[in-house]
């Protein structure tokens, strides 16, 4: 019986065959954005079975990182940055009602969670996003852990 390995293998030489083009690595250089958006994006990032890399002197920050963490392989040479969640933008110059607050953030929290679980991430990645209310640039030991290949030719 082939593995997981095996299957994907297969898969993308019959893809090849049929002349099916598909996106197999995500370059990724941003300071963040939308989380939510993110969250979807990271979620059709794995459905999609791709392959996710930060190169070298390029930053995956904030929401970024909830899509690296997403890809199938993972391979950084640059730098993996998180923090705590805050209110969306368009409440950021508005006073809202803390109740309106807190169900948002603790919303996408669980969101996150729950994705974050689904691709099996370490504790210790939760435990920085979550208690970070700076920006927390992973350390070159913590990457070794996220990082699912040793160079972008094993992708």
């Amino acid at each position: 019986m082939p593995t997981h390995g095996q299957w994907l293998m297969l898969a993308r030489r019959r893809r090849l065959e049929l002349g099916v083009r598909t996106v197999e690595v995500i370059l990724l250089n941003s300071i963040g954005g939308n989380v939510l958006g993110a969250l979807r994006f990271a979620r059709y990032v794995r459905q999609n079975q791709m392959n996710t890399w930060i190169a070298e002197n390029q930053t995956c920050a904030s929401a970024c990182a909830l899509v690296f963490l997403a890809g199938i392989q993972r391979f950084s040479e640059g730098k993996l940055v998180v923090h705590q969640y805050l209110p969306p933008a368009e409440q950021a110059n508005e006073k809202i009602a803390r109740d309106a607050a807190w169900i948002s953030v603790q919303r996408i929290i669980g969101e996150t969670i729950t994705l974050l679980n689904s691709f099996g991430t370490p504790r210790f990645v939760f435990e920085r996003i979550f208690s970070s209310p700076d920006l927390y640039e992973f350390t070159e030991a913590e990457m070794a852990k996220l990082t699912t290949v040793t160079s972008l030719d094993e992708m």
